[in-house]
């Protein structure tokens, strides 16, 4: 079974997914390995952020990361 968190009032753009993905689920979404997606990183291809000792994706950032590919306006 299924649970629903409630809504808060808070319009999330971004749906109920969530907003930073760790380099291993951001690595499954783009579906390339994880030395790839730290490599897109250091190339500055993908954003990322530091929190701490974690690194994490925000889902705008791959979002951006797979129209720049489909329009073909590819950073590097």
């Amino acid at each position: 079974m299924t649970t629903t968190l409630p809504h808060h009032g808070t319009d999330n753009p971004l749906g109920d997914s969530p907003r930073l993905y760790t380099v291993r689920e951001a690595a499954d979404l783009l579906r390339i390995s994880t030395w790839t997606l730290h490599k897109l990183i250091r190339e500055l291809q993908l954003g990322s952020v530091k929190i701490g000792a974690r690194r994490l994706v925000p889902k705008e950032d791959i979002e951006r990361f797979v129209a720049e590919r489909r329009s073909g306006r590819v950073r590097g």
